[in-house]
């Protein structure tokens, strides 16, 4: 969480104020010595991350996702030895959302070509063609 600017004026005011050391201004307002001292040196809050990424290669894992695009952030946190979260913010850094695009099955164009057949075979004799709806499947089924 990031503390407001006014926030941390007003703690360096009382320190300079009441003349307390940084663990008594820390213990008063219930941060941290460390986050006190750091706001005394620089008081805007960080914007920017000054360090890349050290364990993971940004291109290989680039590579990796057009490779493995069905692939779970946990299944490739295991592959590479590193953190769900570390998979998760390098994709991040890479542009790569964590929703998977909608991209429809590859149609077997013989089958669909009968069952048209069927549905036109169905409407000619008069029988009602009847959809159902397939949201009644198992949530915990293995995918394939």
């Amino acid at each position: 969480m990031t503390y407001s600017v006014e926030f941390r004026k007003k703690v360096l005011s009382i320190k300079a104020q009441e003349n307390l050391s940084f663990d008594e201004v820390a213990n008063r307002v219930g941060v941290g010595k460390s986050t006190v001292v750091r706001w005394s040196k620089r008081l805007e809050p960080q914007r920017t991350r000054h360090q890349s990424a050290t364990k993971l290669d940004l291109a290989r894992l680039a590579r990796e996702r057009e490779l493995r695009p069905d692939a779970y952030q946990y299944e490739l946190a295991q592959l590479w030895g590193v953190s769900q979260t570390g998979i998760g913010n390098a994709l991040k850094r890479l542009g790569i959302s964590r929703k998977k695009p909608f991209s429809p099955v590859k149609a077997d164009i013989n089958a669909r070509q009968t069952f048209q057949t069927k549905i036109t075979r169905s409407r000619q004799a008069h029988r009602p063609v009847v959809s159902l709806d397939e949201s009644g499947f198992a949530q915990d089924m293995p995918r394939q």
